[in-house]
């Protein structure tokens, strides 16, 4: 499955861009870079998009994404800056 976080790095929020859909909400886990876990959520995918908002109060540094689609889990790399 090929997916793209934009932007990256990120500020405030980003979008996961996959070539998978969900009907329902996609649980998304956001790690630091030492696999803590720091917050996990379910998020309506729009289309092939996931939008994760609600970024600013992280800390600058690099951040890993997984998330499940149709029992499919997937992991990606984000940098807040």
């Amino acid at each position: 499955m090929g997916s793209t976080i934009y932007p990256n790095p990120f500020r405030e929020r980003f979008d996961i861009l996959t070539d998978r859909t969900s009907a329902g909400p996609v649980p998304v886990y956001l790690y630091d870079a030492r696999g803590t876990l720091l917050r996990s959520d379910r998020v309506a995918m729009e289309g092939q998009r996931l939008t994760i908002s609600k970024l600013a109060d992280l800390p600058v540094g690099t951040y890993l994404i997984r998330y499940v689609i149709g029992g499919q889990a997937y992991v990606s790399k984000a940098i807040k800056q």
